[in-house]
């Protein structure tokens, strides 16, 4: 009894505890979102050569776009949050540049168009995100995340900084234009990351070069999303290059998406929880009912000599209280080790 006891104790804790960590998760506001956008991911050929060439074809392509009857705003990037694709680098600032052969402090970056965040229904905190002017030059704005300005310049407006991506070249320098609020980039089960939005055509002269060929779109949309996906298929299609389509969802459903193998986790380890406490249950039962059984000659001698039936149920209740609240103990303390194991 004290083992079925103890063990159903644990199964308790862990099936409570998986199921106040999906619940904690699903209401995690991953930074971004909002109803009606679609996403469509492209692929652009190989006759598109360069950043600057795949560049241009997207802001063409997101121009286009945006006329479209129903699209509000249309934007492009190489990666988008929750999708499992991540990207990283060394950023230097300007005020605290690394000894030659150090490391600067690493931070995620992503290559996006303009308009980006008001796309994925971002929150710009200060300053303005990238615009379409920004890539009729030479590129040196960027745009940071409340973490990257937090961990870097405490205290400080981080308007007008300059950053570099490290080992720092002449002319790679990019002024801080903008401060986002911090987004789930990599799951909705890890603190943001600071981060660095750039834009994807890099200053002349730099190493530093963009090379994504895939792209995902984002475009806000008055209505239901997938009414407009037929023009946006068209406009891909006279697009003047053979740009394959290689996916098509919501942003809603990129966030569910990023839910469903954690989901899938939660439901198989919440089920068997559940049906191996089930039957700690009816073996618990079975045990007391047993135990029971086994004394009823001496139930009977009692009650022969004078003793109530009242008497007799607090007996056998009693004694197995005094069981179960040892099973509970050791429970517990099994339950505590068990929870740090499920940390993970």
């Amino acid at each position: 009894m004290v083992t079925q006891v103890a063990f159903a104790f644990v199964l308790l804790v862990g099936s409570g505890l998986l199921i106040r960590t999906f619940w904690n998760l699903r209401n995690v506001r991953p930074g971004f979102g909002g109803t009606n956008a679609l996403i469509v991911r492209v692929t652009l050929p190989g006759t598109i050569r360069g950043p600057q060439g795949r560049t241009d074809f997207m802001l063409g392509l997101t121009e286009r776009l945006e006329g479209v009857p129903g699209i509000s705003s249309a934007a492009y990037a190489a990666d988008l949050p929750l999708d499992g694709v991540g990207w990283s680098a060394e950023i230097a600032l300007e005020e605290s540049i690394p000894e030659p052969g150090n490391q600067a402090p690493a931070a995620g970056r992503n290559f996006v168009g303009p308009g980006y965040l008001a796309s994925i229904g971002a929150t710009l905190l200060r300053g303005r995100e990238l615009e379409r002017s920004d890539y009729a030059t030479d590129p040196d704005v960027a745009v940071v995340n409340r973490s990257f300005a937090d961990e870097r310049w405490p205290g400080e407006n981080p308007i007008g900084k300059r950053l570099v991506q490290w080992p720092a070249e002449e002319g790679a320098w990019y002024r801080v234009v903008g401060v986002a609020a911090d987004i789930h980039e990599v799951s909705l089960a890890e603190a943001p990351e600071p981060m660095v939005y750039f834009p994807t055509v890099f200053r002349p002269g730099t190493t530093h070069v963009m090379f994504a060929t895939n792209f995902a779109i984002v475009m806000r949309t008055s209505g239901d999303p997938l009414a407009v996906l037929s023009a946006v298929r068209q406009v891909i299609v006279n697009s003047g290059s053979v740009v394959p389509i290689t996916s098509v969802q919501t942003l809603e459903g990129l966030k569910a998406a990023s839910m469903r193998q954690l989901s899938f986790a939660m439901v198989l380890l919440v089920t068997a929880g559940s049906a191996a406490l089930l039957l700690s249950i009816v073996g618990i039962y079975g045990v007391v009912a047993y135990v029971a059984g086994q004394r009823t000659r001496e139930i009977g001698v009692r009650i022969a000599l004078g003793a109530r039936p009242a008497d007799v149920r607090r007996m056998v209740l009693r004694q197995s209280a005094r069981v179960g609240t040892v099973g509970v103990a050791i429970g517990l303390a099994g339950a505590v080790a068990m929870s740090r194991v499920l940390q993970s």
